[in-house]
């Protein structure tokens, strides 16, 4: 029944104890399903040879193992939260994908990634939601927006708690106008909190607890609508 049904637009099979590995007739079965969920069963496998074209996938709290599937552009929220995912992540983030891509929501925290961000975020305009905490990444988060392109102008949360990451906040961050939260805790993070922080009206939550900031607190912080201040153990 299953490799002939062709009108299935949602399938939901998240918290139904299924286990082991899905075979491959599944991927193309249900390439054309609008929405996937797969989250919080006991699935395993590697999928780096699988090409979603799924508006939502969500496989979150599941034992994948191995390197992410292709996104085809049509996809707009990918969602493997907690595996057993692994790999360069910037092998993912500069895959060439067939057209602009739609991906708004992002969300591979909690698995083993490593490596640099890279610049190829820039290239995912449409996100509003990236999430790549508790990961193994390292080195600088890179400029976000290019001077005199507005790419990322949409962002609303940043979350890369990490342990690795160094270098400082990027100065291109104050152009997202819609950022609503950064979540930079514990990293290696430098420098001077800086002033244009406590300037956006959208910015209710920052994280920045257990890093390596000095200097003072700008006194535009201390009058923003901020919500939540996180600034514990750094050397303020």
């Amino acid at each position: 029944m299953a490799t002939t049904q062709r009108s299935l637009l949602e399938l939901s099979l998240c918290n139904v104890g299924i286990v082991g590995t899905i075979p491959n007739w599944f991927w193309k079965w249900a390439s054309n399903i609008q929405a996937i969920d797969l989250g919080c069963n006991k699935k395993s496998g590697d999928l780096s040879h699988v090409l979603l074209n799924n508006t939502i996938f969500i496989a979150d709290s599941n034992r994948f193992m191995g390197q992410l599937p292709h996104l085809s552009s049509n996809v707009a929220c990918f969602s493997m939260v907690n595996n057993s995912l692994s790999g360069q992540i910037s092998y993912f983030l500069c895959q060439k994908m067939n057209g602009r891509s739609k991906l708004a929501i992002l969300d591979l925290s909690n698995s083993a990634f490593s490596g640099e961000l890279g610049h190829c975020l820039v290239h995912l305009q449409s996100l509003i939601h990236l999430n790549l905490g508790s990961n193994n990444l390292s080195g600088k988060i890179p400029e976000f927006i290019p001077k005199f392109i507005g790419y990322l102008v949409s962002l609303e949360a940043l979350h890369l708690h990490s342990k690795q990451l160094s270098g400082g906040i990027p100065l291109s961050l104050r152009n997202c106008t819609t950022l609503g939260l950064i979540d930079f805790a514990e990293n290696k993070l430098t420098g001077n909190i800086q002033s244009w922080i406590g300037e956006r009206t959208h910015l209710m939550v920052i994280r920045l607890r257990s890093n390596e900031f000095f200097g003072d607190i700008p006194q535009q912080i201390c009058l923003s609508s901020l919500i939540v201040l996180d600034l514990a153990y750094n050397r303020l």
